[in-house]
């Protein structure tokens, strides 16, 4: 099991599916005679299995294997409660997120409830422990009814994830100032997909204020998180027509990605391009055509060239692009 730990880890998954099949067949074996020891290893392996499967998108397989494991938790939880109910949360949610990947939204919202349910209870006696899940469970679960248009159910649970996520923040801030950002910005999408502007745009303003303050001693992992709140309130003052105010943090929004970009260019190439395409986009409705003819032919270059290696991923965005400058070509005539 450690061994596929390892090599899961370094996305070795033949060998680690093979480890793990070999432990759970070893653990099985040993249950026979002792269920008492060896049935929750059983189930452990069962959703390390399936937390391997799913991410090679074998889901008929992962999707066994979690309903597996928490029939086996479900029984152990009948004796010992204690010990295996947050096993069954646990794995309750992974099947919820399985089942969201599927686009099985009733089966995912049953899940995510059960989980929910499971996580208060025991946040009763032990709240530092499952306080934090159960904020995290609501926003799951806000999440899901958000792609289901069930925006009053999914307002209030971003809320509830909110209010949690903060008073956890005044006794720990460094751990949870960032899920108090989070759920701010879940919330500012939210109100802005109902175009109630004013709260969103309050929303991505706080969200951004905390993470620009927590990017000043942890810039590596926070200045991501900076430039996605820029772009996200860039895109909100482009459709209130507050163009400058949109151009402004669309730049610094680019400026951030183009930085990181030079040490990680994998993950920030796509975002320094998108943010071009956002920028071009901002200048043509303005009717800088120029200046949005200099931002497609720059995103189109940066598209084509990241094609080169991984074209299933990135010849929709050069479509796209392409799209854009002859829109422009076509207005200009």
């Amino acid at each position: 099991n450690n061994l596929a730990v390892l090599h899961k880890a370094q996305n070795c998954n033949d060998k680690a599916s093979a480890e793990y099949e070999e432990s759970f067949a070893i653990y099985r074996k040993l249950a026979e005679t002792d269920r008492d020891t060896f049935l929750p290893y059983v189930a452990g392996i069962l959703n390390n299995l399936a937390v391997l499967h799913k991410a090679q998108n074998r889901y008929v397989e992962a999707l066994a294997e979690y309903a597996e494991a928490l029939a086996i938790y479900r029984k152990l939880a009948e004796t010992n409660p204690q010990t295996f109910l947050p096993f069954i949360a646990t794995t309750a949610n992974n099947l919820a997120i399985l089942h969201v990947n599927q686009n099985r939204y009733a089966e995912a919202s049953a899940k995510f409830e059960e989980t929910l349910a499971i996580h208060r209870k025991l946040a009763e006696n032990d709240p530092n422990i499952f306080l934090p899940e159960v904020a995290m469970t609501l926003n799951n679960l806000a999440l899901l009814h958000k792609d289901q248009n069930l925006y009053d159910e999914a307002a209030a649970e971003f809320a509830e994830s909110l209010i949690i996520h903060r008073k956890l923040a005044e006794i720990n801030p460094n751990t949870h100032l960032p899920d108090v950002a989070m759920s701010l910005n879940n919330l500012a999408i939210l109100h802005q997909s109902q175009n109630r502007y004013d709260e969103a745009s309050a929303e991505y303003a706080e969200a951004l204020a905390i993470r620009r303050n927590l990017a000043e001693t942890n810039p590596q992992t926070f200045l991501p998180y900076v430039a996605t709140t820029l772009n996200n309130l860039a895109i909100l003052h482009q459709m209130q027509n507050r163009y400058t105010e949109g151009l402004t943090k669309y730049e610094e929004a680019f400026a951030i990605y183009r930085k990181l970009a030079e040490t990680d260019p994998n993950t920030f190439l796509p975002e320094v391009a998108a943010t071009l395409n956002n920028l071009g986009n901002l200048y043509q409705v303005q009717n800088c055509y120029d200046e949005s003819f200099v931002k497609y032919e720059e995103s189109l270059a940066i598209y084509r060239k990241l094609a080169e290696t991984n074209p299933q991923t990135f010849l929709p965005f050069i479509a796209t692009n392409l799209n854009n400058l002859a829109v422009l070509y076509e207005v200009q005539n």
